[in-house]
């Protein structure tokens, strides 16, 4: 995908870029969405601190925050992501930190598609689709794996071992 832009902008914490670019792609095309540019930026809690403060008025540390950069049908925005609050927060949620941090890559992608978490009824609402897409990429992924285990017992079967 050609319009979405991962940047590791974080000095020492990272995900997977393939599982963010895997997740994405999954809820655009649950959601029969297109892309004129997405940017995800992985970042610390200085830089998603300051943008907060100065794009949202809110002088203290969030998880996630969605910038719109055009009107239109098809997504044009950007997504900053606090790697440190997915650090921090996880636990407490019975998450691993790269769960938690999807959870914040997906949230605001649901912002940047319309949907709002203003009252109780949205919340429930994005909760829900952050359940279903975060569900979705962990089968995709046991899926994944299983299928790796799979050809390898046959090639182990097979007499077709390569040691490098």
């Amino acid at each position: 995908m050609d319009n979405l832009c991962i940047a590791q902008e974080h000095a020492s914490l990272r995900i997977g870029e393939a599982s963010v670019i895997a997740l994405v792609r999954h809820a655009l095309a649950q959601e029969s969405r297109e892309v004129d540019y997405l940017g995800i930026i992985l970042a610390d809690s200085a830089l998603v601190r300051a943008l907060n403060k100065r794009y949202r008025g809110g002088d203290y540390d969030t998880d996630v925050l969605s910038f719109p950069l055009g009107e239109g049908e098809a997504i044009d925005g950007e997504v900053y992501v606090s790697l440190d609050f997915a650090a921090a927060r996880c636990a407490e949620f019975g998450a691993s930190f790269e769960e938690e941090a999807h959870r914040y890559v997906i949230h605001g992608l649901l912002h940047l598609m319309g949907y709002d978490d203003a009252d109780e009824a949205g919340r429930k609402t994005m909760r829900r689709l952050e359940n279903r897409y975060l569900s979705d990429l962990a089968e995709a992924s046991h899926d994944a794996l299983h299928n790796l285990g799979t050809l390898h017992d046959v090639e182990m079967n097979a007499g077709n071992t390569v040691v490098e």
